[in-house]
């Protein structure tokens, strides 16, 4: 089982149901963004802080790990 450690200090595993915002590049805008996206956490990269997540649509996207929340870790 892979684990990885997203923002807020949570455990996030692959397979976790996630929010996702869209990324904008000016700050005061992306604070503002709703989390209004929910998908399934499919991979992590520590490296990069990137999360790639399977949207409901069946859309595979990647996002910044700022812009992912934890809903619920699978068990």
């Amino acid at each position: 089982m892979i684990m990885c450690f997203g923002d807020g200090g949570l455990f996030m595993k692959v397979g976790a149901l996630v929010r996702c915002r869209e990324f904008s590049q000016f700050p005061e805008v992306r604070e503002t963004n709703p989390f209004n996206m929910v998908g399934v956490l499919v991979e992590y990269s520590k490296l990069m802080k990137t999360a790639t997540v399977l949207l409901e649509n069946g859309q595979t996207r990647k996002f910044r790990a700022h812009d992912v929340q934890l809903v619920k870790n699978p068990k």
